[in-house]
């Protein structure tokens, strides 16, 4: 993906964004046009198709993956809503995969409540994977942590989780495809630290994380160029606490004066220490 492709990509999300009904009138006669059960099926058929060419378009510009996973999100979205969930057959997996394969936290948030559709209509056997998929995909993309292992974990999140509710999903996603398309804008002022990726505790990974200050003034969470604002939340003795924007587990960052990071838990017990990179 060249960076002239991305920047045209970007003009017509900013345009589209800034006459709200457009995209979602555009995609809500799109899917009311479809009338009979073959139809509904082929659309459902033709979203995985466009699932999976964006996963392979990722590598390439993972800004551009981004914008255009959560306008996949924003249709299946409208699916349920226009059609109802019972046009979600057993044998579909494509709000799944919209989910996994999305990697902007404030959209996944704004998934979530199909997720629970999914679960509902299908039963928890025949949603992929679940809770376990969905969950470390959660932690993953807010945290680049995994919960693949704990197992013990997983009932508090989910429960965390499914207090999420929201009057409109396609109406959320696409704020955070507005928000997406902001951020993907600010210009870098400077780098405040650096360290080595850890998914594992004591299990260095290839790659690292930065915490960098933006030209919006905010303090921001990246990683392979994605953007996730960071909240500050209180400072004690030599350190500072800050949150990630939207995550839902409670989990936090201390950042100590010297530039040691350790990610916490929601009580207060230390996930990972991580090295300086």
């Amino acid at each position: 993906m060249t960076k002239k492709l991305f920047i045209s990509l970007a003009l017509i999300v900013l345009i589209s964004c800034s006459q709200q009904p457009t995209l979602i009138e555009q995609y809500k006669a799109e899917i009311s046009a479809l009338k009979t059960e073959e139809e509904i099926d082929a659309y459902w058929k033709k979203l995985h198709e466009m699932d999976q060419k964006a996963l392979e378009k990722e590598k390439q510009d993972v800004r551009y993956h981004d914008s255009v996973s959560i306008t996949h999100m924003l249709r299946t979205a409208l699916m349920f809503e226009i059609h109802g969930s019972k046009t979600y057959k057993y044998n579909n997996i494509v709000a799944e995969l919209h989910f996994t394969h999305n990697y902007f936290g404030v959209s996944n948030i704004a998934f979530w409540p199909i997720i629970k559709e999914c679960v509902k209509v299908k039963g928890e056997k025949r949603v992929i994977l679940y809770p376990a998929y969905q969950l470390e995909g959660m932690a993953l993309t807010f945290y680049d942590y995994t919960v693949s292992s704990q197992e013990l974990k997983h009932n508090e999140l989910l429960n965390t989780l499914n207090k999420i509710e929201s009057d409109s999903v396609s109406k959320t996603l696409f704020e955070a495809l507005k928000y997406q398309t902001k951020i993907n804008n600010l210009k870098e002022v400077n780098v405040i630290g650096k360290w080595q990726r850890e998914l594992f505790k004591d299990v260095i990974e290839d790659g690292f994380f930065e915490f960098v200050k933006m030209s919006d003034n905010s303090l921001y969470y990246r990683k392979n160029k994605r953007l996730q604002k960071l909240e500050f939340i209180k400072s004690q003795a030599d350190s500072k606490f800050y949150r990630i924007e939207k995550e839902p587990f409670d989990w936090s960052y201390e950042l100590k004066s010297n530039g040691d990071l350790s990610l916490l838990d929601n009580k207060n017990e230390i996930l990972i220490e991580y090295s300086k990179f």
